[in-house]
């Protein structure tokens, strides 16, 4: 309705210089639980090559499956305690990053700041935000991409907008599934879930 006050309320004053934009908010929990099975998807490597997901599974160690974008702010605060978690646990836990949509889109949901980028149109412009990202804020754990040309199929099942993290067992079973959050996850949260999965 207030994307229609100017046409609805064409007498009322307060609404002629009203700016409105949409906040592409995708945050929603999905349908996979803990226990399902893990659902493979076929995404991009850096090189634009397609990698099936659970290829990453190890049939001795768990893996971790981080997911976020560049335009997250509390995503890019993570990324030091991330890679010194990658350090720690490098001979335990196997760890990707699925690069999905961009959280704040300066097309979609723009909050300011210096990172600015629009939503991708194709795989090639999202590969290219990943590399920048990488760069910026020196990330050292693997990254995958969700393709925008098959429709983000990791977001549509994973359903990870704007961070969230996913642990599979040994079994290729879902140990653990962080619920959707506003701001970021306590390292620990991941920790423990990492340390149950290990014990498993």
């Amino acid at each position: 309705i207030l994307r229609s006050a100017h046409q609805l309320y064409e007498d009322g004053k307060e609404f002629h210089n009203l700016s409105l934009y949409v906040r592409h908010n995708h945050a929603k929990r999905g349908n996979l639980r803990v226990r399902d099975p893990a659902i493979d998807i076929d995404l991009l490597n850096m090189n634009g090559e397609y990698v099936p997901l659970l290829s990453h599974c190890n049939p001795n160690r768990p893996l971790l499956i981080l997911a976020g974008s560049y335009t997250w702010p509390p995503f890019r605060g993570l990324v030091p305690q991330l890679n010194r978690l990658m350090d720690s646990y490098r001979d335990r836990v196997d760890m990707i990053t699925v690069y999905i949509e961009e959280a704040h889109a300066v097309d979609e949901w723009p909050i300011g700041g210096r990172i600015r980028y629009v939503q991708p149109k194709c795989d090639a412009d999202r590969i290219q935000i990943a590399n920048d990202f990488i760069k910026a804020i020196e990330y050292r754990i693997s990254l995958l991409i969700d393709p925008v040309s098959k429709l983000n199929p990791f977001s549509e099942v994973y359903c990870p907008w704007p961070i969230r993290f996913y642990v599979i067992d040994h079994m290729k079973k879902l140990s653990y599934i962080a619920e959707p959050i506003e701001g970021s996850f306590p390292l620990e949260l991941i920790r423990n879930a990492l340390d149950d999965a290990i014990q498993q």
